[in-house]
């Protein structure tokens, strides 16, 4: 006949397994629902372009996944500070479009965009939206063209002096699995680097 001690070590071994199990139970829901898995447990596609798009929609395809990035920005001494964060894309819009998420853990936001490619200017548009702790909403619009193995947009942006000067995103070094950007500022006809990233695949994106 059991004696107590078992019984009560088996009543806690029985919560623990039922613990465990409805933790993973709430895991696996909530990857389904984020999309990362289906019921196959594999990883789920990040969309594909619609047949109806346009051929230059895959011009911006390499950023299409899941990136872990290299972030570097360039402070008021001059200074570059370096840290991780992730820089991750989808097909959206059933296939038309391109949105890219990129987390910065220092800045403290993440910055939304949504590309898409005018086929009567032929120009990439793209909007970013963002929200910093201190400084609030802010909504920026690119525009750009692909230029040989690198693809170059522009706007303008605000510094510390108050003035509002042209920036230019250069993606570059485009690889597979990997690709550069780098941000600068034109001051006195001269493009100074702001900010510099470097971005690798880190899960299969196909």
């Amino acid at each position: 006949m059991p004696t107590f001690f078992n019984l009560l070590t088996s009543f806690i071994g029985y919560f623990r397994n039922m613990k465990l199990f409805s933790l993973a139970l709430r895991a696996a829901v909530v990857l389904l629902l984020c999309g990362c898995v289906n019921k196959n447990n594999t990883t789920i596609s990040f969309g594909a372009p619609s047949p109806e798009a346009l051929i230059e929609l895959r011009q911006f395809d390499f950023m299409v996944g899941n990136f872990m990035k290299i972030d570097s920005i360039r402070n008021e001494d001059a200074i570059w500070e370096v840290f991780k964060g992730t820089w991750n894309a989808r097909y959206a819009q059933d296939g038309h479009t391109i949105q890219d998420e990129n987390w910065n853990p220092i800045i403290g936001n993440t910055i939304y965009s949504i590309r898409v490619y005018d086929d009567l200017k032929k120009t990439w548009f793209i909007t970013s939206f963002s929200w910093y702790p201190t400084r609030g909403y802010r909504a920026t619009t690119l525009q750009g063209q692909r230029k040989g193995n690198e693809i170059i947009v522009y706007g303008d942006k605000k510094f510390i002096d108050r003035k509002s000067h042209q920036v230019i995103y250069r993606f570059y070094d485009i690889q597979e699995n990997s690709y550069k950007w780098v941000a600068e500022y034109v001051h006195q006809e001269k493009a100074v680097a702001f900010r510099k990233i470097s971005c690798t695949r880190s899960i299969a994106s196909y």
